[in-house]
């Protein structure tokens, strides 16, 4: 079979062309389309349950949360582990799944698991799923600080703007770009309201706190009344009880007393706009900051997906208050570029450095270009392979391909035609015709091929044992063994 191929390609050349440059082609369109990364991803297939609580302390939260949401994943197939956290103001449960789950298959069975027990948990609390993402998702950090030093006293309302600015300008437009699973933000302060009863008015009055909640709670929504007709057209009527102001807080009524006296939330609580209570801040150069992080979504390219968030965050900049600025802290397309641009050198060093020196020992400028067009074409093909078996491009499995040891196969096979064609002109004594050319290419490489296939088969079989792993190391491991296989193939 491996004869006849030889065959076609020597005896029909404009087919050969034509398969190569289609080739050409599927191979630069299997790159664009390959994910590319630093380093290989070994995170497990796992599903987050993310609980935010409020007012218990960490025994509380294992016991009323953690416990109930862990336990309640018994049952779920293909579960290999599950893990929790309970610290104060977070509940974390991790269900790990066994490799060659679909993710998505596993976040629907977690989340029917958790509507069959949210009855036993508090009623305050709302379990939510993590984002689609893995431990190397975060490809983009970025720093929202303000131009000018504010004062002691005015670095709290600064910080509380740009935290503000952040939640509702920046993340959801970063959200939009494609790709992106979710945007976390961490530092500043979060805006709210505070209400603080004071309890002397409070007993004066018999009111209870909850009665002063329901109070705030009730009077904060606006109501629709239906339409009125009108000829053709319709008038909305609308209720609005949206608070929007401190004044408007104080101005919820509260209990009317006997005397007809009605009290309101300002008669009997102190009402501010003030930072929320937090347990932790961000700090870029030692100083307090916003930090944004942006999340990749699962299998997507990262290094398309950060371009594509850088691009979108210098739209962003230019709509900013002119007091803000937006800096990049971290972009992985920076990481990814170094990658492929080691990748690109040791391509093109190596198909020189092969070229310059079959020149040298040959002297045949074609048998050297011929040699060389090797290390490219092998590398087309291997991405479309890896495209196939859906195997990512990252230092480990691109960075390890050893050009030398690739084109050792074409080298062989190129010096039995330089020679048998030599000896053919010497015992003719002239120049061979086309045909007697391809005769001799022909009659070259079928009778090394063996010799320089088996010796390409013995590096291959040298990497069988590295799809043996399993585990962290099947991952970290197994892309190079498989790149490096599709590439001598390929060759």
């Amino acid at each position: 079979m491996i004869n006849s191929i030889i065959k076609a390609a020597i005896y029909n050349k404009v087919l050969t062309v034509i398969l190569t440059a289609i080739s050409i082609v599927m191979g630069c369109m299997a790159f664009q389309a390959l994910p590319i990364d630093a380093v290989p991803d070994i995170t497990n297939v796992q599903v987050q349950v993310n609980t935010a609580v409020e007012g218990l302390i960490p025994e509380e939260i294992e016991k009323f949360i953690t416990y109930p949401i862990e336990s309640g994943m018994g049952g779920i197939p293909d579960v290999d582990e599950i893990r929790s956290i309970s610290r104060f103001g977070l509940s974390q449960v991790t269900i790990i799944f066994e490799e060659g789950s679909d993710v998505y298959r596993a976040r629907q069975l977690v989340s029917e698991k958790l509507q069959a027990i949210k009855d036993e948990l508090p009623g305050n609390v709302q379990p939510k799923l993590g984002p689609i993402t893995t431990g190397l998702g975060e490809i983009y950090f970025y720093a929202l600080e303000a131009k000018e030093e504010a004062t002691e006293d005015e670095r709290p309302q600064q910080l509380m703007e740009l935290r503000a600015l952040n939640e509702w300008v920046i993340k959801p437009r970063l959200l939009n770009v494609k790709g992106v699973a979710e945007v976390n933000a961490i530092g500043g302060f979060e805006k709210q309201y505070f209400v603080k009863p004071r309890l002397e008015e409070l007993a004066r009055y018999g009111i209870h706190l909850h009665e002063v909640v329901e109070a705030i709670k009730n009077n904060n929504r606006n109501t629709g009344g239906g339409y009125i007709q009108q000829t053709a057209e319709q008038l909305l009527i609308q209720s609005t009880g949206l608070v929007k102001s401190i004044d408007d807080i104080r101005d919820i009524v509260v209990k009317k007393l006997p005397t007809l006296q009605t009290v309101t939330v300002g008669d009997i609580a102190d009402v501010s706009l003030d930072k929320e209570l937090r347990t932790g801040a961000a700090l870029v150069n030692g100083k307090e900051s916003v930090v944004g992080t942006v999340l990749m979504l699962l299998g997507e390219n990262s290094r398309t997906v950060s371009l594509d968030v850088e691009a979108r965050v210098r739209e962003i900049r230019k709509n900013l208050p002119s007091w803000v600025k937006l800096e990049t802290l971290y972009n992985r397309s920076s990481l990814v570029n170094k990658t492929l641009s080691t990748v690109e050198h040791n391509l093109i060093f190596g198909a020189t450095l092969v070229a310059l020196i079959l020149l040298i020992i040959i002297g045949n400028l074609r048998v050297a270009i011929i040699t060389a067009i090797t290390i490219p074409l092998s590398l087309l093909a291997t991405f479309m392979f890896m495209k196939l078996f859906k195997i990512s491009g990252n230092l480990m499995s691109l960075g390890a391909l050893d050009f030398g040891i690739i084109i050792d196969g074409a080298v062989i096979v190129m010096d039995n035609c330089v020679r048998l064609i030599s000896q053919k002109s010497k015992h003719i004594g002239r120049s061979l015709s086309r045909d007697e050319v391809r005769a001799e290419v022909y009659k070259a490489t079928t009778e090394i091929r063996s010799a320089a296939g088996f010796g390409q088969m013995i590096i291959i079989v040298v990497f069988l044992p590295v799809f043996a792993l399993t585990g962290v190391e099947a991952k970290m491991f197994a892309p190079m063994a498989a790149a490096f296989s599709f590439a001598l193939v390929s060759a």
